[in-house]
C-alpha cells in the first residue's frame, strides 16, 4: 500500500462445462446446469445471458460463492436433424465468460421405429397386433 495503491488477483471463474453440447430427442425440450465458483472460494456475482431464443437460462442475475446456473431447451418446430449454436455469456465481478451450445434434435431412430411399426401392424395377424401396441390398463 505505498501511495494509496491497492494491488490484487482477481480469482478466476471455475466452470463446470467448457462448452454444451446436446442431442435432443424427438419433441422433448431439454434441460441442463451450469456450476460457477472460484479456487478461492469468493462471492460471485453477475449476469447470464443467452444469444439464441431457444436456450432460456432460468435466471438473469446470480450470486454466491458456489452457483447452479439451469437453463431451458426449446426444440418446439424444430425439424429432425436441424441445429442450431449460439453461447451463454457470464458477466461478472471476476470477468467475462462465454460458453458456447451446440444443439441437434435427434430423433430419425424413433421416427423409423414408428413407421416400422406401423407397417408391420397393417401387415401382421391380428393377434399380434397387442404386442406391438400395448393395451392401456
Amino acid at each position: 500500500m505505498i501511495n494509496g495503491k491497492f494491488e490484487y488477483e482477481v480469482p478466476k471463474l471455475i466452470l463446470s462445462q467448457e462448452r454444451i453440447q446436446i442431442r435432443t430427442s424427438c419433441k422433448k425440450n431439454s434441460q441442463g446446469e451450469i456450476y460457477l465458483g472460484t479456487k478461492e472460494n469468493c462471492k460471485i456475482r453477475g449476469y447470464v445471458s443467452s444469444s439464441h431464443r431457444r436456450v432460456v437460462p432460468e435466471v438473469s442475475q446470480f450470486t454466491g460463492t458456489a452457483v447452479k446456473i439451469s437453463y431451458g431447451i426449446d426444440v418446439e418446430g424444430l425439424l429432425p436433424g436441424e441445429s442450431f449454436q449460439g453461447q451463454l455469456t457470464f458477466l461478472t465481478n471476476v470477468g467475462e465468460y462465454p460458453i458456447p451450445f451446440f444443439v441437434t434434435r435427434d430423433c430419425w431412430a424413433n421416427e423409423i421405429f414408428w413407421k416400422l411399426k406401423i407397417f408391420c401392424a397393417d401387415r401382421l395377424p391380428p393377434r399380434c397386433i397387442p404386442f406391438l401396441y400395448p393395451v392401456k390398463k
